[in-house]
């Protein structure tokens, strides 16, 4: 299942990864995401890239839920 995390979320300096859970640690640690920070589990993560208003990222993680 694809997990999301937010960091500042709704604020200007958003960023967000979506990964697995098996990879997520290792997402949000190579992008240097830092608290305050909120983690979204299962198919609403895949959402992010339709209610985005900060950033447009691909979601490789969603991608492959939906195969």
């Amino acid at each position: 299942k694809p997990i999301a995390a937010l960091s500042h979320a709704t604020i200007e300096n958003q960023a967000t990864v979506i990964a697995t859970l098996e990879t997520i640690e290792a997402e949000v640690k190579s992008h240097n995401l830092t608290a305050p920070l909120l983690i979204i589990v299962g198919e609403v993560a895949c959402l992010s890239d339709k209610l985005n208003w900060f950033e447009r990222r691909r979601n490789l993680a969603c991608l492959a839920a939906q195969t």
